[in-house]
């Protein structure tokens, strides 16, 4: 399936493995089913039957897809001529883009009205990584005009080593421990390998948990999603 613009993005959801994948798919459509994950940002997921087994490729952002569009990718292959599913669709439209400041006028924007994330990323690096880390933050592209489920609240991209944080979170409603502890997430997110499968194992999870600030974050991320999740606020003359 391709890609269609969009700039909703999803809160992950704790990220699987692809054994892990083909296990709630397979449960869910009762056929065994094996998962090639891509980095292909033309054809996000695919799927093809072969002697009563199916075979997806699914870009890796699905690793972090919740269980409800897990089975929304299972109804699709159940029935495909219906077509693809709405939530497929609308995750598919999630996934961040990869900025390269180079092309299509991508500006670098860590100043926004509320928070300075270069200043917040230098406390980070500083207190975590001895200021070792090489890496760039921006703020994200402006939020949809329309609230969302899910969405992404930071992303780390190796190509271009910027870490990119949702503009929802520029507001003076986000304590700024929730953001730091974001910009933790993708600084460990940093040192993986690219070819790293599972991002979020378990000594990613030890590292994120050792910051004093994580599970206070946490908390708060799930005792607020109706200012997370909202959509664009309205200015007012």
């Amino acid at each position: 399936m391709k890609r269609q613009q969009n700039n909703t993005l999803f809160l992950p959801f704790p990220r699987r493995g692809p054994e892990d994948l083909a296990v709630e798919l397979t449960s869910r459509i009762a056929t065994p089913v094996t998962i090639t994950l891509t980095r292909n940002r033309t054809s996000m997921a695919s799927f093809q039957w072969k002697r009563g087994s199916l075979s997806m490729r699914l870009h890796q952002h699905f690793l972090e897809a919740p269980p409800e569009l897990i089975d929304a990718l299972a109804y699709w292959v159940r029935k495909p001529r219906r077509g693809v599913p709405e939530p497929v669709r609308a995750f598919i439209r999630s996934i961040p883009d990869s900025p390269d400041p180079g092309k299509m006028g991508f500006v670098i924007r860590p100043e926004g009205r509320v928070y300075n994330l270069k200043m917040l990323a230098e406390r980070v690096n500083n207190r975590f990584f001895n200021g070792s880390l090489d890496v760039r933050i921006t703020w994200g592209r402006e939020v949809s005009g329309r609230s969302v489920r899910h969405r992404r609240l930071g992303s780390f991209q190796h190509d271009t080593r910027l870490i990119v944080i949702h503009p929802v979170l520029d507001d003076e409603r986000v304590p700024e421990f929730v953001i730091r502890s974001i910009i933790h997430h993708e600084m460990l997110h940093s040192l993986q390998p690219t070819s790293q499968l599972r991002p979020h194992d378990a000594a990613f999870r030890r590292a994120e948990q050792a910051n004093p600030d994580y599970r206070r974050s946490e908390n708060w991320l799930k005792t607020h999603t109706s200012l997370i999740h909202r959509g664009k606020r309205r200015r007012t003359h």
